[in-house]
């Protein structure tokens, strides 16, 4: 980097730090990249394409930021003034529609491992495959380290402004927006001595991870004044007990996956609720003043209650991580997002409405210590460093989305198909939960650690459980 091309230089936050080592840790496993691809049909015009882009990185500093720790006592981000994205495009209109899709499943996949070099911003890259006439492919990958899930509506949202204005010569000016150095700041400034009083007294007593350990399907459910039991996947015959394989200890770093089967490492899992169901679940929650996230992590709870066998259970959770009180906030691109962990006790005498508002209520709580480090939590907490504070987290996605543009009657592109492939994780278990007009449960998990039948028998279990309640406690 060289010194005229730097604009600014400060520390890493918390999630920024973890990222960083993890990512060093695991540098072929594609771990905390993300990427978001879509399908665009119409007069799309290249240039004012590529424009839009450029200016997305001018206007938002993250995203002209590299990493450095070689030699520094602490690791520092350093935003340059300038950089170039690296933008490619290739012509596929020679392949039949069967071709492209494997085509673009093959790049993802190449892509995802493609390393980026954390000490060379931009850590982002995009990509542009021509389909047919007026039909295109766009990919944007990124890693997790600069931005957060929240981000990525507001990005597009803003691209698409500057893509309208470069295709029709028009000037546009969007409200300023402030850096991700006025969060680092902000941090600077927080009572270290009340966070670590707030988590010694949350965590006091915890001895252990909760284990992901056998399903067992003969247990009695732990559902709080729901007299059900967890009924076995098939009627007819009692099927195997899916063993998660915790009975060894979890695998070091010499047992990785073999060099080239690294991307199999991870497996994908997902189910859904119809949206009938999906409607009734957060007309409940409405009712009694409770979240839907606060459905689902009781939910959790209650299983890996039921799995472990304990009564007291610890499984992470993400939270937005931007601070109301920092003027901006919600405009601002940067990596806010933490995970944290949620203790939940289960009693069974308790009515279930209000052990959920106690959940609810603890999540109220732990509001003003978002931006806690993950380290220290685990060193307040009491448990051995070699240890895992938990071993699953939940991600409950609910972003903003605001693309109003789109329907302009001169926009000229259509946009279809989009999706985000979130990043990995160094968790045994992630479930990823979206609430759209269907609730949709996706989980990812470790290979070495799981077989796919455990996971589904998981989110049949968990299907079972929101069905349940939604059957006992709604009333239209």
């Amino acid at each position: 980097m060289k010194n005229k091309n730097i604009e600014a230089i400060y520390p890493l936050s918390a999630p920024q730090q973890g990222m960083l080592f993890e990512t060093l840790y695991g540098l072929e496993s594609g771990m905390h990249v993300e990427q978001f691809t879509c399908t665009l049909r119409g007069n799309l015009n290249i240039l004012a394409f590529k424009q839009g882009w450029e200016r997305i990185v001018e206007r938002h500093s993250v995203l002209r930021t590299g990493f450095v720790w070689k030699e520094q006592q602490q690791p520092l981000q350093v935003v340059l003034r300038r950089v170039e994205v690296p933008f490619e495009q290739q012509d596929w209109r020679g392949y039949q529609l069967l071709e492209q899709q494997e085509q673009l499943a093959a790049y993802l996949s190449s892509d995802r491992t493609r390393n980026f070099n954390l000490s060379q911003p931009p850590l982002m890259r995009l990509a542009l495959f021509h389909l047919a006439l007026d039909t295109y492919q766009f990919v944007w990958t990124h890693h997790h380290i600069l931005m957060d899930g929240w981000c990525g509506p507001l990005v597009i949202k803003e691209f698409l402004s500057f893509y309208q204005a470069f295709s029709k010569n028009r000037a546009l000016q969007l409200e300023p927006v402030c850096s991700y150095s006025k969060y680092i700041a902000w941090l600077k400034k927080q009572d270290l001595s009340q966070i670590e009083t707030f988590w010694r007294t949350r965590l006091q007593g915890f001895v252990k991870p909760t284990p992901l350990g056998k399903i067992n399907h003969q247990a009695e459910l732990p559902t709080p004044c729901l007299e059900a039991e967890l009924p076995t996947p098939r009627e007819e015959a009692e099927p195997p007990i899916p063993t998660p394989r915790l009975e060894a200890e979890p695998p070091t770093p010499n047992s990785q996956a073999e060099p080239g089967n690294e991307k199999e490492r991870y497996g994908e899992e997902s189910t859904f609720l119809p949206a009938q169901v999906t409607a009734d679940l957060k007309s409940l929650a409405k009712a009694n003043r409770l979240t839907l996230n606060t459905i689902v992590q009781g939910i959790w709870a209650l299983l890996l209650s039921h799995y472990s066998g304990e009564k007291d259970v610890v499984f992470g959770i993400t939270v937005s991580g931007r601070p109301p009180d920092l003027p901006g906030i919600e405009s601002m691109v940067g990596l806010f997002i933490n995970t944290l962990p949620l203790r939940v006790k289960i009693d069974t005498q308790t009515n279930l409405l209000s052990w959920l508002q106690d959940i609810q209520t603890d999540n109220f709580a732990l509001r003003q210590y978002e931006h806690s480090h993950g380290g220290q939590i685990h060193e307040w907490s009491g448990l051995p460093g070699f240890l895992p504070l938990f071993e699953s987290i939940l991600v409950f996605e609910n972003y903003p989305v605001d693309l109003a543009i789109l329907q302009a009657e001169d926009f000229s592109i259509n946009i279809s198909n989009s999706r985000s492939i979130g990043a990995q994780t160094k968790y045994a278990l992630t479930l990823l939960v979206t609430a759209d007009s269907t609730l949709q449960l996706k989980f990812v998990y470790d290979r070495r650690r799981f077989e796919s039948a455990d996971i589904k028998l998981i989110l049949e279990h968990f299907l079972v459980l929101l069905n349940t309640i939604n059957s006992t406690y709604f009333r239209p």
